[in-house]
């Protein structure tokens, strides 16, 4: 396990195909306590809202080339860590929503993440496959919410 935690580069992709196509793209309800204003819209008390998680994963005021699959954009030595233009200032830490924040986050984000570490660990040494090369060249696939593409994966050999 402590092998694993330690393969940085594995991480940056697990959090950049999280942040491309995340599982989730809202979270639960929460009730309004009392009447506000959020960006010159009112909402009164006791109105149901669900925050957006995917829209700021496109920030293109958050991420730099933010439809662009770069794994380096979570390494603190690379020139995508920071936010567009403003040199060295960190993104914002709710930039990146997978698994929600703050006090509501996910209590499975840590084993989720070990689980993909894992998975994707294993995936890539133990097993060969075959994906339809169409696939690469169509836009917009996803492998979660909102996918609508048949996954065609042909494994040509497990290695013991």
């Amino acid at each position: 396990m402590d092998n694993i935690q330690q393969i940085d580069y594995l991480t940056y992709v697990i959090k950049e195909a999280l942040r491309l196509d995340g599982p989730a793209v809202q979270t639960f309800p929460y009730i309004v306590n009392q009447d506000i204003t959020v960006c010159n819209v009112k909402i009164s008390k006791g109105t149901p809202v669900r925050p957006d998680i995917i829209a700021p994963h496109y920030s293109p005021n958050e991420w730099q080339k933010p439809k662009e699959f770069i794994p380096e954009r979570y390494d603190p030595e690379s020139k995508y860590y920071a936010r567009p233009g403003k040199g060295s200032i960190k993104r914002d830490p709710s930039a990146w929503l997978p698994f929600s924040r703050g006090i509501r986050t996910c209590p499975g984000q840590s084993i989720a993440m070990l689980e993909l570490k894992v998975l994707l660990a294993y995936f890539l040494t133990r097993v060969e496959y075959e994906v339809d090369k169409k696939l690469f060249e169509t836009e917009g696939v996803g492998f979660a919410n909102g996918s609508h593409f048949k996954l065609d994966i042909r494994v040509t050999k497990i290695i013991q």
